[in-house]
């Protein structure tokens, strides 16, 4: 279009009549900002004022109501001899779709920069140069340093790095170097040193980008503070190593005592055994060996091996009924229980007790057994002496009373200490 210093079209091209849908006599003379912007006077930064003001050229970006879009106008005056505008020639160009790609784009980026921007992680963008491009404002919470620090210093990362981890991070910058395929995946854990001096543990997963044409574009980082996980961690692992240690030591005791020790869950099986009850009375490998399997398990081999001999080893039995009446009373209780283990004779005196977990439930039955055959066996033999001398006293006492000559005991003084009937008639007595 051309235009007059007070606004006024003087003349149109055909695509202005086009997109007005006017004719070049309906639009001359009339004011071009009542025609385009239906308005009584020019709009805010109207190039065609400024133009008219300054006696220089302008450009602007317009929305332009009547039309329906926007459009980059430039003007530009016709000066007469004298250096006075004599018209303005006005051109516009539709720029409506490329201002909406434009606002799609800033859209787009807005949108996933807001997605970057609060995603938990510390996020990391390095470009083919290694040089940070972006860096998410959750790096201030786990490092202490804001992001504009890490993009304006491309080596502080690696000067945060703990230094017993320096060749971690070192060699994991290597692998970068080797290869940045686009299946390049790396992960390492390391630790860095806060601004304020804490030391956190840093879970770091990267790979290679590239763009839609295969250009390298650099790399992607996400870094998640795992001090907590770490800790939790390292603290489980004391605590096992605790426990570990606390076996040991019941171990290295319940095997250096010669009582028989063990425990076993609700169904007979064992959950623990000592070495005295492997040898004396399982007959098994070792204190492994017996982990989930019952005493009859144990009877039953000894027994196969040896068919030929029925007492080789009779004990079994017993030790279940007893385990089943600590299940019955849930009390501890004392039982003698005995039997043959590689045709001998064994005699356990058995204490037994409820095995209860930390919730206060029946587990099981613990149980501490101690091989008192030697002293059965004298106790037997006691018995057996004194039932003897029982029986020699009384032979005695009935040869002694029935007698039919005179007998008595005396004192080397000749004091009477017994005498028999006989004897007391002899002198004169009745008894």
């Amino acid at each position: 279009m051309i235009l007059g210093p007070d606004f006024s079209i003087l003349h149109v091209n055909r695509a202005t009549q086009q997109a007005t849908g006017l004719s070049e006599q309906e639009l001359k003379g009339r004011p071009c900002y009542e025609i385009f912007h239906d308005a009584s006077r020019p709009p805010q930064g109207c190039p065609l004022a400024e133009v008219i003001a300054s006696g220089r050229g302008g450009t602007a970006e317009l929305e332009v109501e009547i039309l329906k879009g926007a459009y980059r106008v430039a003007c530009a005056p016709a000066l007469d001899e004298n250096g006075n505008i004599q018209n303005i020639i006005h051109l516009a160009s539709d720029i409506t779709e490329r201002k909406k790609l434009a606002q799609a784009l800033r859209a787009s980026e807005e949108k996933f920069r807001t997605l970057a921007d609060f995603t938990y992680g510390w996020e990391t963008w390095l470009d083919a140069q290694q040089q940070p491009v972006y860096v998410s404002p959750a790096c201030e919470r786990i490092s202490g340093y804001r992001p504009q620090e890490f993009i304006a210093d491309a080596g502080l990362m690696e000067r945060i790095v703990h230094p017993d981890d320096k060749e971690i991070w070192e060699q994991h910058l290597l692998r970068h170097r080797q290869g940045d395929g686009p299946d390049n995946l790396d992960e390492i854990i390391f630790r860095i040193v806060r601004r304020d001096g804490e030391t956190r543990w840093i879970e770091h997963v990267c790979r290679a980008v590239h763009g839609a044409d295969g250009t390298y574009l650099g790399r992607r980082a996400s870094n998640r503070d795992i001090t907590k996980s770490k800790q939790a961690e390292e603290a489980l692992h004391e605590k096992e190593e605790n426990y570990k240690s606390l076996y040991e030591m019941i171990r290295l005791i319940a095997d250096n005592i010669p009582d028989l020790v063990w425990a076993k869950d609700m169904e007979g099986r064992y959950l623990f055994t000592n070495q005295a009850i492997v040898e004396k009375l399982l007959i098994a490998r070792d204190t492994e060996e017996p982990i989930g399997k019952t005493d009859l398990y144990f009877a039953g081999r000894q027994r196969a091996a040896h068919p030929e001999n029925p007492d080789w080893h009779t004990f079994g039995e017993l030790c279940v009924n007893t385990d089943g009446i600590i299940h019955a009373s849930q009390r501890a209780q004392r039982f003698e229980e005995s039997g043959n283990v590689k045709g001998e004779f064994l005699f356990l005196d058995v204490y037994k007790a409820p095995f209860w977990d930390e919730q206060g439930n029946m587990i099981g039955t613990v149980g501490i057994g101690r091989d008192v055959t030697h002293e059965k066996v004298l106790e037997r033999e006691s018995k057996q002496a004194e039932e003897a001398l029982r029986i020699a006293e009384a032979n005695y006492r009935s040869i002694f009373e029935n007698a039919t000559v005179g007998i008595f005991q005396s004192t080397p003084q000749g004091r009477f200490l017994s005498v028999n009937p006989v004897m007391a008639r002899i002198f004169g007595y009745d008894t």
